[in-house]
């Protein structure tokens, strides 16, 4: 939109791996690339709406991509249907990757070399995992794994090294 009258300048339509509910990421502006959550790790569309610079296949998120660095690396951290990968913004590059259960995935939450990630969708469907980047910043070692809470509608946030979220406990009926 142009910011003094309002008026749409640009919009592109993306189908891409839409998730059931439609697309509820927030875009990030980096460089000359608009990312948004669509596929499996992500689209760029360049600034003047004009063409897709790069996408990838699988199903979306319901959550927002985010640029942090990592190993020296600037890199976007986005969340997928069942997986969080690390995307170099300038070509959607996959720099690391896991994979998570299916479901709801929520923001991940990066802290120095962290990745939190967690998702919950129904008592079966709960869990939250902390994963270690290695200092390539290509590599990936799994910290521990939480199969019994997690967060399905609301993103976290990081509190003085400690992750603040609402919880979705499994409960064994």
């Amino acid at each position: 939109f142009d910011k003094a009258t309002g008026k749409e300048r640009w919009a592109v339509t993306v189908t891409n791996g839409m998730p059931g509910w439609g697309f509820s990421g927030s875009p990030l502006v980096e460089g000359n690339n608009v990312i948004i959550n669509a596929g499996g790790a992500g689209c760029a569309i360049d600034k003047s709406g004009t063409r897709t610079n790069w996408s990838s296949a699988g199903k979306a998120a319901y959550s927002s991509p985010y640029a942090v660095t990592m190993g020296g690396k600037r890199t976007i951290a986005i969340a997928g249907d069942s997986s969080v990968s690390g995307v170099n913004p300038a070509d959607g590059g996959v720099l690391w990757y896991f994979k998570m259960i299916s479901g709801t995935m929520l923001d991940p939450i990066v802290s120095g070399s962290r990745v939190w990630a967690s998702k919950a969708n129904d008592s079966s469907m709960v869990g939250s995992m902390m994963v270690d980047i290695t200092g390539d910043g290509q590599s990936t070692n799994l910290v521990w794994n939480n199969t019994r809470t997690g967060n399905g509608l609301n993103s976290s946030q990081l509190l003085d090294g400690h992750h603040v979220h609402l919880e979705h406990v499994a409960h064994d009926d």
